[in-house]
């Protein structure tokens, strides 16, 4: 059986440099179960992945919004 196209995507995780802390990027789910990195810029490899909401309590933590 083919595989479905990937048509839509949401992002699920951030990906966090494990040195800085900085977002280097956004894994995504795709309609057809794939997942997908998509990276700010070059591919780092020592990362953590942390849930969207996660780091948008953490960024209203540190910003106090």
């Amino acid at each position: 059986m083919p595989k479905q196209p990937r048509l839509m995507a949401e992002p699920i995780m951030c990906i966090l440099c494990r040195q800085t802390e900085n977002l280097v990027g956004h894994l995504y789910h795709w309609n057809n179960g794939d997942l997908q990195p998509m990276w700010e810029g070059a591919p780092y490899s020592e990362v953590r992945y942390v849930p969207i909401l996660e780091q948008a309590r953490a960024a209203v933590r540190i910003h106090g919004m």
